[in-house]
């Protein structure tokens, strides 16, 4: 049986490579339409950090680390508030790696 340390890391960050366009890693540069569809907890400096489906879930959807965002699960929605957040940071293209689901469904949001 796994933990929930031994799941894969499903992340999305920036790709590496020349851009000209804005390019932001500060933890907690969110769009605010995607603020508002969840239960933000925030760090000590006040930044969002982990976001909630709603106040019974146990785990975050996704966690903001500044520098690439990490989920334990591979939701369609989810996965759709990532990309808004990474072409919010100015990320034109992104690294993408963890389990082939999460890898899956970035593909297919990424191409909507």
């Amino acid at each position: 049986m796994k933990t929930p340390d031994a799941a894969p890391s499903n992340r999305l960050g920036p790709a590496s490579g020349p851009t000209g366009s804005r390019r932001s890693t500060a933890k907690g540069d969110v769009p605010e339409a995607v603020l508002d569809r969840y239960l933000v907890e925030r760090d000590l400096r006040g930044r969002p950090e982990r976001f909630f489906r709603d106040h019974r879930a146990a785990e975050p959807m996704f966690r903001d680390r500044g520098g690439s965002l990490v989920s334990s699960q591979a939701y369609p929605d989810a996965v759709v508030d990532m990309l808004k957040i990474a072409r919010h940071r100015g990320w034109d293209r992104v690294r993408v790696s963890g389990d082939p689901a999460f890898r899956r469904e970035v593909w297919i949001q990424a191409q909507a």
